[in-house]
């Protein structure tokens, strides 16, 4: 009770010698407490750190409204408190007080906000205007996509073929309107073909577990931003070695970078091998179509309908964190540039600086296939030469900048390094090499392909020897374990000081992620040959192929989803693992809910339309049918193309699949 009272004398005192010409707030409070109010205020009224009092008591009370202090503390995070007070009061007369506890906390304290959510008001700005006239288009759109799908509007005909899909009878404009029609993509993502022959189908099992490998650790790193009753149990959630691995779910970004070196490498390479030349502006066009409007209706749906999702003590805070930049900085997402400028993880969407290293790594991916043609050995040498000169490069930032082995020890790693492309990008190279080897494998498999190749010979060893394949098994999964296991002391020193040196950091930093994915590679060795049938039939089910094509979107979500849960809380949270593990499973399924709503509005559309009108497949020349079949090695050329091509990691069009069978039917004919 003491307590309270001194923190309603303190609001009361710099209120007064804020602006003592307007004595009203505090006149109010001081006859609000004299009265019948008392208990309310007093009871609504927090006291001591992340206390949001009773947020909904005062809101229902008349002539009060609720208020909260947002105090950003050293060396990252915020601390709450929470305030009744009459509803004449201004936040502009009640800041002063958070002013005031700035001095007195000896430079703990970095910043101070007061709002009363009552009062909170976003405003109307042209961006705000322009999102809810595009969301509004695009509602239409949709309306008119289930219309062209279940009526007769736009077809060409009087009927089409029985089974037939609907968009053969339709004109140019119908399959456009078709290509945003909700049900269709629904129907699309769930029942789309799939190959049971594809080794690649691994991949769908690996992008799957990755992304929930990320919300994970997003869910531990989140108990730093939001109000907790024992803000200092946080150290001592870091102490149980089962909890190790959960940071290492940071490596699991590089785990997708080096999927997509891997795969767009990989199908790159098979396409110059048909037509011998890459469309190189066809290629930056077609990655940029695929991303860029998802980002853009992202951004333009967090400015628009997701600020208005919540309410709360803290909601304003939790929610500003992500889009209060976002008027001014949302052309450098749009542009993918936003990892280099303004270079801040946070401000708008902050998340997003995956897909600005992804589009930056992906400049040189043509490059490299080109030089890979031109001369093989060459290429080699030369993402050798990348691989290994980003890891000096690391190293010596790592030690320039002074940061530790973990970004839990040292948060300035997020803004030096961690969030930095040049300390991701060894992971795409490793990812390409194996890539270019994989390739050469494949390729080493048809009649007419090289058997002297180091991939062929690689991953041929791997497809005969048992022995070879349960090697790598084990040291790929030892690589991976070290690498999350070995910073443990650092993990365990949260927020208290590094363990280890800056010899040791520099040499870690620069090394964890390419071994990290290259211990990956390593696991997968086996079954993208077709053995390993345990890793075969659990990464490769069906089950996690329509959820491998939301993974992409449900990344992109799943911050928003932790922050609209627990920026909407009335009380503080208390901390421990039993209630950040069941907030976790509630935000994957939430998550997957709404990636699951996007990815069919939002990028499933932009799919069709390039499949349907844009880019439409080719007609397929008629073939002489064969007198034999061909043989399996020939039936298994650039296999996993078919499952790939609406991957947003990769880049490729739709006529890829339909060329490639097309040739690979005259390859077959020509071997008989």
């Amino acid at each position: 009770m003491s307590k309270t009272l001194l923190i309603c004398l303190l609001i009361f005192c710099s209120v007064l010698a804020a602006d003592k010409k307007k004595p009203s707030c505090a006149a109010a409070a001081i006859q609000a407490l004299s009265g019948e109010k008392l208990t309310t205020i007093l009871t609504s009224t927090g006291k001591t750190i992340n206390d949001l009092g009773d947020y909904d008591l005062c809101e229902a009370t008349p002539g009060l409204k609720h208020g909260t202090f947002a105090f950003a503390v050293k060396p990252i995070g915020f601390i709450y408190l929470g305030v009744c007070l009459p509803d004449i009061c201004t936040a502009e007369e009640v800041a002063p007080l958070g002013q005031s506890l700035l001095g007195m906390s000896n430079g703990t304290l970095l910043n101070s906000k007061f709002v009363f959510h009552r009062d909170e008001t976003i405003s109307v700005t042209p961006l705000r205007i322009i999102g809810f006239i595009v969301f509004g288009l695009l509602a239409i759109i949709y309306i008119m996509g289930v219309i062209t799908e279940y009526t007769s509007l736009f077809n060409r005909g009087p009927s089409s073929e029985a089974g037939a899909d609907v968009a053969k009878n339709k004109t140019v404009l119908g399959k456009a309107f078709l290509s945003f029609s909700p049900t269709r993509n629904l129907w699309k993502l769930f029942y789309s073909p799939f190959n049971s022959d594809d080794p690649l189908k691994v991949l769908n099992g690996v992008r799957v577990l990755s992304m929930l490998y990320v919300i994970l650790g997003h869910a531990y790193y989140n108990v730093l931003l939001i109000p907790a009753s024992n803000p200092t149990y946080i150290p001592e959630i870091t102490q149980p070695l089962w909890w190790q691995p959960i940071p290492g779910g940071f490596f699991a970004v590089d785990v997708f970078f080096y999927l997509s070196a891997f795969l767009g490498s990989y199908m790159m390479l098979s396409k110059f091998e048909r037509s011998k030349c890459l469309n190189f502006g066809m290629i930056y066009f077609h990655r940029f179509y695929r991303l860029a409007p998802n980002v853009f209706l992202l951004i333009f749906f967090a400015m628009t309908f997701y600020a208005y999702l919540g309410s709360g003590p803290v909601w304003f805070e939790q929610r500003e964190k992500w889009i209060k930049d976002c008027p001014t900085t949302f052309w450098a997402y749009i542009t993918f540039v936003n990892s280099i400028y303004p270079g801040d993880a946070n401000g708008c969407v902050g998340w997003l600086w995956y897909l600005s290293h992804d589009m930056l790594f992906f400049l040189f991916l043509p490059f490299q296939v080109l030089l890979y043609y031109r001369a093989r050995k060459v290429s080699y040498i030369i993402a050798y030469t990348l691989l290994a000169g980003n890891l000096i490069l690391v190293a010596w930032l790592t030690i320039h900048f002074d940061v530790g082995t973990s970004i839990l020890t040292n948060p300035v790693e997020g803004r030096k390094l961690y969030f930095k492309p040049w300390a991701r990008f060894g992971s795409y190279q490793v990812g390409m090499i194996f890539g270019y080897m994989y390739y050469e494998y494949v390729k080493g498999n048809t009649p007419e392909g090289k058997k002297s190749t180091i991939g062929y010979k690689f991953f041929k060893s791997v497809q005969i020897s048992k022995g070879l394949r349960w090697f790598f098994y084990v040291l790929g999964i030892g690589i991976m374990l070290v690498m999350v296991f070995i910073v443990t002391p650092d993990n365990r020193r949260f927020l208290r000081g590094r363990y280890w040196g800056n010899t040791f950091a520099a040499i870690y930093s620069s090394l964890c992620r390419p071994l990290y994915v290259t211990g990956l590679a390593l696991v997968l060795m086996g079954p993208i040959v077709g053995k390993n049938e345990f890793l075969q039939i659990f990464l490769g089910s069906r089950f996690w192929a329509p959820w491998a094509k939301v993974a992409f979107y449900s990344y992109m979500v799943h911050l928003f989803v932790f922050t609209w849960y627990f920026g909407q809380m009335r009380q503080s949270f208390f901390l421990n693992h039993k209630g950040i593990l069941w907030s976790y499973f509630g935000v994957i399924f939430i998550s997957i809910f709404v990636a699951t709503f996007f990815s069919v509005l939002f990028e499933a559309p932009w799919m069709q339309l390039e499949k349907l009108v844009l880019f439409p497949p080719r007609k397929k020349k008629k073939v002489e049918k064969l007198e034999e079949e061909p043989s399996l090695e020939i039936m298994k050329y650039n296999t996993g193309l078919q499952d790939k091509l609406d991957d947003t990691e990769v880049s490729d069009t739709y006529d890829t699949y339909v060329d490639e069978q097309s040739n690979l039917k005259k390859r077959a004919k020509d071997s008989f």
